[in-house]
């Protein structure tokens, strides 16, 4: 079943998901972007699963081939996630980046690492937090979820990252976001954020075209999203004949993972996150869709808190290149973790 709720009724859908989870159901529940009128959407597993035309909310969690998938009775196995208990070391992750650096200065492209920012909470209270965080991310042109599996934990964010949508006009949509600054920044952007944005929009390009999409490509924009700024270009197909879900996901699987949330050439970043990264990733970077008669949605999982009612983890990552600064690369990342670390008290 697919429900949903005006903001004004926040108390109706807490009241809703609680008794979801008593009866140890998983849900999701989720904002679209550009939702006027701050509609909440609600998603969980009371569906026949034969019904190949319902209302699907799913998560593919970082690099695995399945789909959690909230609005089914099918019960399939679900790997268990720990919540990571120890942050990121800043020292670390400064010798990680300058080691990383060098070896992009030797190949070139592009590698996303992410860390993590740890805690515990005094008192958990998860309602009074979601709130707040759906309230103070309303507008951002983000969509901003909840979900929760009884092996995953909470999952909560806010994401920009668009893989892809089917429009209103029969195409097929997808946006290339790199380059990160804090917003009302003025001037150039820097050459690293350039460079970054266009390895990322150029390797859309290679896969689209691989796809056999005819597509127009816009020229380099900035993209606001709260307290930072995006470089963003945006890619469109034309009118698409075979637009099912089946086709949807196939596209979704070669655009996936982006450059914006792994690096470029996609097989080394993936080796080097191996690598650098201390903690597995789990949702992070994974996909989150939301599919209907009228809308089919894929984005990556970004800006996002992974908690139970003791701990949380904040994951956040920039994309390193030749030209990148240690020390830059850690202030990013403490940006684009703000949000999250303001509702969680920190």
């Amino acid at each position: 079943m697919l429900s949903h709720y005006l903001k004004d009724d926040f108390n109706g859908v807490a009241r809703f998901v609680d008794d979801k989870m008593a009866e140890g159901r998983s849900f999701c529940l989720f904002r679209l972007p550009g939702d006027a009128d701050g509609t909440l959407w609600v998603v969980f597993d009371l569906f026949a699963d034969d019904d190949k035309h319902r209302p699907t909310a799913r998560v593919r969690p970082w690099q695995q081939p399945r789909w959690i998938d909230f609005s089914t009775l099918e019960d399939r196995a679900v790997p268990r996630m720990e919540v990571c208990p120890e942050s990121t070391p800043k020292e670390y992750y400064l010798g990680s980046i300058s080691s990383l650096t060098q070896e992009l200065a030797e190949r070139g492209g592009k590698t996303v690492i992410c860390r993590n920012i740890c805690g515990t909470f005094d008192k958990f209270s998860l309602w009074p937090m979601v709130r707040r965080y759906f309230d103070e991310t309303e507008g951002n042109g983000a969509l901003t979820f909840l979900f929760r599996h009884p092996s995953t934990g909470f999952w909560m964010g806010s994401t920009p990252e668009l893989i892809l949508e089917r429009t209103m006009r029969r195409a097929f949509h997808t946006i290339a976001l790199a380059g990160t600054r804090r917003a009302g920044e003025l001037g150039p952007w820097d050459d690293k954020n350039i460079e970054e944005h266009r390895l990322v929009a150029d390797d859309i390009e290679r896969r689209l075209r691989g796809l056999g999409f005819d597509f127009s490509r816009s020229d380099m924009r900035e993209l606001a999203y709260g307290r930072i700024e995006h470089l963003c270009t945006d890619f469109e197909s034309g009118i698409v004949e075979d637009y099912s879900r089946e086709r949807f996901d196939a596209v979704v699987d070669e655009l996936e993972p982006t450059p914006a949330v792994a690096g470029f050439p996609r097989e080394k970043a993936l080796a080097e996150i191996e690598k650098y990264e201390l903690w597995p990733r789990h949702c992070y970077g994974g996909c989150l869709n939301i599919a209907d008669v009228r809308v089919n949605m894929t984005y990556g999982i970004l800006r996002c808190v992974h908690f139970d009612d003791k701990r949380w983890a904040v994951y956040t990552g920039s994309g390193i290149t030749a030209l990148s600064n240690p020390e830059a690369e850690w202030a990013e990342t403490e940006a684009k973790a703000a949000p999250l670390l303001n509702v969680l008290g920190v």
